[in-house]
């Protein structure tokens, strides 16, 4: 059934059949109810959701890790010298930097981990000082400083990490090698050890890292000086920077 809708701009045709031939202005009314229905369809459609942005963090930062990276350390050594049980005045020793690469292998859970430092044992050479200057180089040890640390790592800041640690140092004695003093032999020893650290988070798994520990560390030598038998309660309380990469597994 077809329905005429007649208004003033409406007027009917010669064919007296009611039907009616509408003017321009019932023609724009006609289109803007029709934009307006138009119009409303598309806005009752839901907008497309945003992409989520991709997170260089996982989910979890549990796992495994392990960083490496180039090395040193420097040494605030001193010693205390006797020979024949009697103190050798001003007679000290003197330690060299050293260069090594040094790896840390650990476990993270949440803002905690526990690790494991060591690294390729580099050679110090132990130099006389004080009194003991003029006699030059009196020995060289291969050492390994194993550090074993808890650490609390602090995940406010983005892909920037700080952390802080601390826990026992081992000093490992692998080789000793005579100077001025012959039949040197400086032993194994334990100390303490305080790090500060950061990583700054590259993707998911790799990252730099900064890290500084200060260790508290001694150890004790014997040897011949001179012909007469020596002992040395030896400070090294070395500092050791590394940076690097880190590999999250």
């Amino acid at each position: 059934m077809a329905v005429a809708v007649r208004n003033a701009d409406c007027f009917p045709t010669t064919s007296g059949r009611g039907v009616y031939r509408c003017g321009p202005a019932s023609t724009l009314v006609a289109a803007s109810l029709l934009t307006l229905a138009c119009g409303s369809a598309r806005a009752v459609e839901p907008a497309p959701e945003p992409a989520p942005l991709p997170d260089a963090r996982p989910a979890s930062p549990n796992g495994f890790f392990l960083n490496v990276g180039p090395g040193v350390l420097v040494f605030h050594a001193g010693a205390t010298v006797r020979a024949g049980g009697s103190i050798v005045p001003g007679a000290t020793v003197r330690i060299d930097p050293n260069e090594t690469l040094i790896t840390e292998f650990g476990y993270r859970w949440n803002n905690t981990a526990i690790s494991l430092t060591g690294g390729i044992p580099p050679m110090a050479a132990v130099n006389g000082a004080g009194s003991l200057t003029p006699l030059g180089e009196l020995g060289r040890i291969r050492y390994g400083p194993v550090v074993l640390a808890a650490q609390y790592h602090f995940t406010q800041f983005g892909r920037f990490e700080p952390y802080v640690g601390a826990g026992p140092v081992f000093l490992l004695i692998f080789k000793n090698e005579d100077g001025a003093v012959r039949n040197l032999d400086v032993r194994n020893h334990s100390g303490f050890a305080v790090e500060l650290g950061a990583q700054y988070q590259l993707d998911s798994r790799w990252s730099l890292y900064l890290d500084i520990k200060k260790v508290s560390l001694k150890t004790s030598a014997t040897g011949v000086l001179g012909g007469a038998p020596i002992q040395a309660d030896i400070k090294l309380d070395p500092g050791v920077v590394t940076g690097g990469l880190s590999y999250r597994f």
